[in-house]
């Protein structure tokens, strides 16, 4: 049997991590290190893949705390949701990839979640990483480049920052919302 372990081929990993753009690699260190800390086994904290169509805006400390409490359109969903593969590409060279969420509502079987039930995609992706030698091997051969080249990048406030624009932004129904939040609220 094949052994397709990744730190069996460290070379082909150091290819494809140095094939991204100069210009985006410290959005790419970036989109590791929020993807890397292993609360959830070996996968990424932030699951929901709309969520890294906010990866840009971390750069701005106000993110999303001054913007104000607004369900997006499907438009929109539509929109972010079409550009974070093209994201996930160019920042993790195939390592990180969206996927249809599944959700076990018996054992042994799976429901993805779907337009249908929901009238929007907002919940129907994740990201996660091609394998979990993948994540193993950028947290143990390369984390440290990557935290010297974004010294100054909180990790954790950046989880806490986009897990808070899921929030903010994720479709309701209007009158539950408006009761309950007071329209356009500011979080």
């Amino acid at each position: 049997m094949e052994n397709t372990n990744a730190s069996s081929h460290p070379i082909t990993i150091i290819l494809i991590l140095s094939s991204s753009y100069p210009d985006d690699q410290l959005l790419s260190d970036q989109l590791f290190l929020l993807t890397t800390p292993d609360f959830f086994q070996w996968q990424p904290i932030v699951l929901n893949a709309i969520a890294y169509s906010w990866v840009e805006d971390l750069g701005d400390l106000e993110f999303p705390y001054e913007l104000p409490m607004r369900p997006c359109t499907v438009s929109e969903i539509n929109e972010r949701l079409d550009r974070v593969p093209c994201m996930l590409d160019r920042l993790s060279c195939g390592l990180l990839e969206m996927s249809p969420r599944c959700s076990r509502t018996l054992p042994g079987m799976a429901r993805t979640w779907s337009r249908e039930r929901r009238g929007h995609d907002y919940f129907t992706y994740r990201v996660r990483f091609l394998h979990r030698s993948a994540r193993d091997y950028v947290v143990n051969t390369r984390e440290a480049q990557m935290r010297a080249r974004v010294p100054d990048f909180d990790v954790y406030s950046g989880i806490f920052r986009l897990l808070l624009a899921e929030f903010k932004f994720a479709p309701s129904q209007g009158r539950i919302w408006n009761r309950q939040m007071g329209g356009t609220t500011v979080l």
